[in-house]
């Protein structure tokens, strides 16, 4: 629901446009999909085998993962953001890993 506010200043009227925040929460209500990343990494055959039960109840706080390539040295960056939570501060962690060689996903390192 949109609330229309008028005001004149010198004879020039001004408006303003205001959503209630009834309707901003809502939408967003509506974007959430419950354990979403939590789902997404069981579903995932190589990434289910290293989910423990504890891990769960964290991942449960993941909002987003974003990755990043990067070049010296090859490899790439995920940052996983997080709602508060009762199990860490941080509301990014970010974990590198550094590839041996990129076309055979052949790890050397990870760092985070």
């Amino acid at each position: 629901m949109l609330k229309l506010g008028m005001k004149s200043v010198l004879g020039v009227s001004q408006v303003t446009i205001k959503r209630a925040k009834t309707d901003e929460a809502a939408t967003e209500k509506q974007k959430v999909v419950p354990d979403f990343w939590l789902t997404a990494m069981k579903t995932n055959d190589i990434l289910a085998e290293e989910i423990s039960e504890r891990d769960e109840d964290a991942l449960k706080y993941l909002k987003d993962i974003n990755c990043c390539r990067i070049d010296d040295p090859k490899g790439f960056k995920l940052e996983l953001f997080f709602d508060t939570n009762p199990y860490f501060k941080n509301s990014m962690l970010t974990k590198v890993y550094h590839m041996i060689d990129e076309d055979e996903h052949i790890l050397e390192k990870a760092i985070g």
